[in-house]
């Protein structure tokens, strides 16, 4: 089965929000190539972005485990999210 963009997309942001209800999730297309996913979670607190980063990966891998997606995934503290306006 081959999954467009924006179905894997969908399925990431359900997944992630589901386990971090109370950071905003962004999905985004590397701008140098199709099948790299960025992968932001914004307003984590300092003490727990390792742990949300990690968390956040294993999601990813599990749901990308057979399509040519990889996620990178960037875990924004609560000052840095501030600097993004978010």
């Amino acid at each position: 089965m081959i999954e467009t963009f924006t179905e894997i997309s969908k399925r990431i942001q359900e997944e992630l929000r589901a386990n971090f209800p109370n950071h905003p999730i962004s999905v985004r297309h590397d701008p140098d190539d199709d099948y790299i996913l960025c992968v932001y979670v914004f307003c984590v607190p300092t003490g727990s972005v390792v742990a949300v980063e990690d968390s956040a990966y294993n999601i990813c891998e599990r749901l990308l485990d057979g399509s040519e997606y990889i996620a990178v995934v960037l875990v924004k503290d609560e000052q840095r999210t501030r600097e993004y306006n978010i």
